[in-house]
């Protein structure tokens, strides 16, 4: 049974979707036959689309790809606070 997942983030800015979009981007082929992974920016929102074989396994690529943007998220703000 084939297992689907769709994240929509909205950021603070188009900058910090777009970066975060750049930073997971060559992620995006490294799922194996197993799952799949969609991505897209538009505006401030960054949108994934997970498709699994299974549960298990869309669990364990959601967690892995919301831990990605969660410190590209962290890295871009210390960034910006260092800059000013």
């Amino acid at each position: 049974m084939v297992s689907k997942a769709i994240i929509a983030l909205r950021l603070s800015s188009h900058r910090m979707a777009d970066s975060i979009a750049k930073s997971i981007k060559p992620e995006l082929g490294q799922t194996g036959n197993k799952a799949r992974v969609k991505l897209r920016v538009t505006g401030k929102c960054l949108e994934l689309k997970f498709h699994a074989r299974d549960t298990t396994t869309l669990r364990a690529i959601v967690n892995s790809y919301l831990r990605m943007i969660s410190a590209c998220m962290r890295a871009i703000t210390t960034i910006d606070e260092l800059k000013t």
